[in-house]
């Protein structure tokens, strides 16, 4: 079976059908403060291997109080052209959660494209640090638009195990596959698309506000599209 049918049955997978528990969880996306709400979740955008420069070019297509992981060369410019962004520096397989005045704060173990159920199988192997998932992520209006995005990136040269994993659909399905990690006590998710096709304006403007909505009474979470579905597994792992 085709990678992308793999990854979008994975999605499949994941999005709720109508009368499912799913439809009743709420999920928030918070700052990195110390008031933050038990199991915020939180986006941070990879620009590691970048130049300083090129990302003080890309900081006005950031929400506010975003995340960035990026290099610590790029650490002195990043804090002085934005200071209201919150920044993660790497460091080998871990990320480093910095405080505004620039001090280690939290250390995360950082996983590379893995699914939420890989993520539950390998749960206390990191020496006690906190866990992180890097993850692709390709978006669009509809599910077939995201999903002809993602085939053209397969057909293009996309690893398997990067495409298999990514982030793939409408805001509203994407939302819904990061509560699956959020399930696991994965909170920390680091967007890992280029700049040159990362849906920075999508995420600021569709993905978030559906991550922070607080719902009232009577206004039930939306639904995703309905996506058909079968029973699969990749390199042996339930989907």
């Amino acid at each position: 079976m085709p990678t992308h049918i793999l990854a979008k049955t994975h999605l499949a997978r994941a999005t709720a059908s109508p009368g499912s528990r799913q439809e009743d969880r709420v999920m928030y996306i918070a700052p990195f403060d110390h008031y933050a709400p038990p199991g915020a979740l939180h986006l941070i955008w990879s620009l590691t291997g970048r130049s300083a420069d090129d990302i003080l070019a890309l900081v006005s297509q950031f929400h506010q109080g975003a995340a960035v992981l990026v290099d610590p060369e790029a650490l002195p410019a990043l804090r002085a052209a934005a200071p209201k962004l919150r920044i993660f520096l790497r460091d080998g397989d871990s990320i480093i959660r910095l405080s505004a005045e620039g001090r280690a704060m939290d250390r995360f173990h950082l996983s590379a494209n893995k699914l939420p159920s890989q993520m539950a199988a390998t749960r206390g192997q990191t020496s006690g640090e906190q866990e992180a998932v890097a993850l692709d992520i390709v978006m669009g209006e509809t599910t077939d638009e995201a999903w002809e995005r993602m085939e053209a990136l397969t057909e293009a040269g996309l690893p398997a195990g990067v495409a298999a994993s990514a982030l793939v659909g409408t805001p509203t399905e994407v939302a819904r596959r990061l509560e699956d990690y959020r399930m696991e006590h994965v909170r920390h998710i680091v967007l890992t698309a280029p700049p040159e096709r990362a849906p920075y304006e999508m995420v600021r403007r569709d993905l978030v506000p559906l991550l922070t909505r607080r719902p009232t009474a009577g206004s039930p979470a939306p639904l995703p599209d309905r996506v058909e579905t079968d029973a699969i597994t990749w390199h042996g792992v339930a989907l």
